[in-house]
């Protein structure tokens, strides 16, 4: 916790990744109780929540988020295990956006169109491989013309790794940094707290439900479960 005081690691408010649209309101509050027990005891804040590798995400949970303190979330897809159209995951109509609730609350949201997979850009590890992921921040187009701001996070390395340790990435941001480019070492939070600095006014608003997938697969298990 101490670590998280001085900036250097970041925690979210909720401690598991779930399938969320299978999920109660309540369950999905008692999800972060943790998170706000280490809020109370330590006296930190924990500004941002994430819903990751599911494809889809349901409207109410952000104003959920947003009730509990969160001000920030990112999110990266499998873009597997499947019935959806790839390609309609390479084409987001928005990379960043205020992601408004029907309540009016809002958290700021990454969420970046999918590469061609999921260890590039919108991706769950899309900071697999930094060299490529700032190579087509560089020169892909289609994703300047959706982000035309000149501050972008690439976030998640471990992938399906049982376990990740590395000390690489302090390394890859001293040889991608140039007189064109600035790389560094983000906890996360300080990309967004940058990002709401400079364009918080700028980008658009979005309040939409993305369905559900996975959430429902999940669902479909208790009860042929129960028969056995």
């Amino acid at each position: 916790m101490d670590r998280v005081a001085d900036g250097h690691i970041s925690c979210p408010l909720n401690a598991l990744v779930s399938t969320y649209g299978a999920q109660p309101a309540e369950a999905v509050l008692r999800g972060m109780y943790y998170a706000g027990d280490l809020e109370r005891r330590f006296g930190e804040r924990f500004p941002m929540a994430i819903a990751m590798e599911n494809q889809t995400l349901p409207q109410g949970l952000g104003a959920l988020w947003a009730g509990a303190g969160a001000r920030h979330s990112w999110k990266g897809i499998c873009g597997c295990a499947t019935k959806m159209a790839y390609a309609d995951f390479q084409r987001r109509d928005h990379e960043v956006y205020w992601w408004r609730g029907l309540d009016g609350s809002r958290i700021l949201m990454k969420w970046y169109s999918l590469g061609d997979s999921n260890q590039s850009l919108g991706g769950y590890a899309e900071a697999r491989n930094p060299s490529e992921a700032v190579k087509f921040i560089n020169q892909n187009q289609a994703f300047q013309k959706r982000h035309p701001w000149q501050t972008y996070g690439l976030f998640g390395s471990g992938w399906d790794d049982l376990t990740t340790l590395s000390d690489r990435f302090p390394k890859d941001a001293r040889r991608l940094t140039n007189d064109r480019q600035k790389v560094v070492v983000s906890n996360m939070e300080d990309y967004f707290r940058a990002f709401e600095r400079q364009y918080g006014g700028q980008i658009p608003v979005e309040s939409r439900a993305y369905g559900n997938e996975w959430d429902l697969l999940c669902a479909s298990i208790p009860t042929p479960s129960l028969r056995w």
